[in-house]
């Protein structure tokens, strides 16, 4: 083996990281940009979605308008704004280039990446063009009648220092369309949104609504390099409003989330209820992909007994067999055999579900805000914790034991929000909060979170200048300000008590075909998990181990992995250890 291998390497298999017992400690903001909109009110720069890659760029996604910059690129956009792709390069400080849509109105929503490959999600209400590819509306034929939204999906290949447009789909049909989330496993290309056509043409298949109101929809795309054709589509829903507002890929598993709004809605063979009074729940789905075709498993929901009452979902995250909702929710909310009750117009909540294959169960649920609205809208996980992200409106915030200020003590606009969770058995609690904000009339807001090692960059939008920490991102009139943040977490580890997992071995390393995991007892843990991560944070293997009185030796399969660095993170009772290993 070269040397230089195994040394580029060496550092990162060296890491461990032990969090059990910490002593938890606040991130300060590190760093902060801007993408800054001209000097008028009515231009803007709206951060929708963010992704990384393996060499730790950052990609971003959303909606600009006007004359706007990305450092030094700047971009003109008309009508009421066209969608937007960024890269940034963390190493560099720099934006990269960046790739827009043109026409009047696309917005984009979703983004992931894979390799060299960029994908990217919106919708759109006017003919656009993507590159040389002109996707045309198909629910907007007049000129002067109302117009409806189609949504879109595309893919762009990144060459470095620029990037192009490879191919672009289009969902519509005569009435809205819209795609809200999106995933990637394996070249397959997983979209999710909700269509409100009475009956919608996705590739072969054609899914009619139950109902008056909208439908989800989930589809997959299989890539073919440099043509992207879907695969199969499904639909969920019933007479009233149905939404997907987050969707993951594990395996074959693809998971959703959004709200659901009919008395009676259905997905696959699971029959989710609502009271008839205007109110609407969190649910939360498995499907299986079989290749050629999905299907859905199991479906659950929240429940409540205020009338009327409503919760709303706006992020899924994955570990393991573990998946995690988050979002906001008035009144009471159930979930599972945990009830929680808003303080105020609308409290955040995250909740976590176990996946048993053919079932998922309600674990836990936790919840955070003050007397006013308060809102979650991104969420992520790994082995050390749960991240969420949003804003606060009320005066005061409370996530657990940490509580948060706004600028804006009226309570008429809100201060960005990030905060961790962290697990203990069938509960969870709020590990710290941290908060951002200016004093502006109207929301700062969080609208994405990446967690890349021990930095969590944070994505959103600003009205004018906004302080993070002793930084201060300066604004433009009364614009909004498209923004992106670094915390980087640090934790104090206690020095006379260690974790049993600290002897853990893990061999070879760097390993090829197959790795040998040894685990060693731990002391009151009958079992243990182990999941394998890309430096995408994107899951590629999970298994629960069975643990003994002494040392446990497993096999992990490697074949058809990337070369790279991977993230081995294994947890037994309330111990967790994470490692390195790198692929060759």
């Amino acid at each position: 083996m070269k040397l230089f291998t195994i040394l580029r390497y060496l550092p990162a298999l060296l890491l461990v990281v032990l969090v059990k017992p910490v002593c938890a400690q606040v991130p300060e903001w590190k760093s902060v940009i801007g993408m800054q909109p001209g000097q008028s009110s009515a231009c803007f720069v709206d951060v929708q979605a963010t992704a990384t890659d393996t060499n730790g760029n950052i990609y971003l996604a959303g909606q600009a308008l006007g004359p706007v910059t990305f450092g030094t690129i700047a971009l003109t956009s008309g009508g009421v704004g066209s969608m937007f792709v960024a890269k940034w390069n963390t190493s560099t400080k720099s934006f990269i280039w960046v790739k827009q849509a043109g026409g009047p109105d696309s917005r984009a929503t979703a983004i992931a990446v894979s390799g060299s490959d960029v994908y990217v999600a919106g919708s759109f209400t006017f003919d656009v063009a993507m590159g040389g590819i002109l996707l045309q509306n198909a629910g907007s034929t007049s000129t002067t009648g109302p117009r409806y939204s189609d949504g879109f999906v595309a893919k762009l290949t990144d060459a470095g220092s620029s990037a192009s447009f490879t191919w672009a789909l289009s969902v519509g049909a005569n009435l809205s369309e819209e795609i809200n989330a999106l995933a990637v496993s394996n070249r397959n290309v997983y979209i999710g949104g909700q269509f409100s056509s009475t009956s919608l043409t996705i590739g072969s298949t054609q899914l009619d609504k139950a109902g008056s109101g909208s439908d989800v929809f989930v589809a997959k795309i299989a890539d073919a390099g440099s043509t992207g054709s879907f695969s199969w589509a499904q639909r969920a829903g019933g007479q009233r409003n149905e939404t997907l507002a987050g969707l993951a890929v594990s395996g074959s598993n693809v998971y959703i989330t959004g709200d659901v709004a009919s008395t009676t809605a259905t997905f696959g063979s699971s029959t989710l209820t609502v009271p008839a009074n205007g109110s609407q729940e969190v649910y939360v789905a498995k499907l299986v992909d079989t290749g050629s075709t999905g299907s859905f498993v199991w479906a659950q929901q929240s429940g409540g007994t205020n009338v009327p009452f409503f919760k709303r979902a706006t992020a899924l995250a994955l570990q393991g067999s573990s998946v995690y909702v988050t979002g906001f929710f008035q009144g009471t909310a159930n979930f599972g055999g945990t009830t929680l009750l808003s303080t105020g117009g609308g409290d955040i909540y995250v909740a976590k579900l176990t996946d048993t294959n053919t079932a998922g169960s309600f674990v836990w649920a936790q919840q955070a805000g003050g007397s006013g609205q308060d809102f979650a809208q991104a969420l992520t996980a790994n082995a050390s914790g749960i991240y969420v992200a949003g804003l606060f409106r009320s005066a005061t915030a409370v996530f657990g034991n940490t509580t948060l200020t706004n600028t804006d003590a009226s309570g008429s606009s809100g201060d960005i929000f990030v905060s961790k969770l962290t697990e203990q058995g069938t509960t969870a609690s709020f590990n710290w909060a941290q908060k951002a904000g200016g004093s502006s009339a109207r929301d700062d807001e969080a609208t994405s979170l990446i967690l890349d090692g021990s930095n969590l960059y944070v994505a959103g939008g600003v009205i004018q200048s906004a302080t993070f920490g002793t930084q201060t991102l300066p604004g433009s009139v009364d614009a909004e300000v498209g923004f992106l943040a670094l915390l980087t977490e640090s934790t104090s580890l206690a020095t006379n008590t260690m974790s049993p997992l600290e002897s853990v071995a893990v061999y070879p390393n760097p390993a090829r075909t197959a790795a040998t995991v040894r685990l060693p007892a731990v002391p009151s843990a009958t079992e243990a998990r182990l999941t394998l991560t890309n430096s995408l944070g994107t899951i590629v293997y999970s298994q629960r181990v069975g643990l003994t009185g002494t040392s446990t030796s497993i096999k992990l399969p490697l074949q058809g992995l990337s070369t790279g660095l991977y993230h081995l993170q294994l947890q037994a009772g309330s111990y967790y250890i994470q490692r390195s290993l790198a692929v060759q």
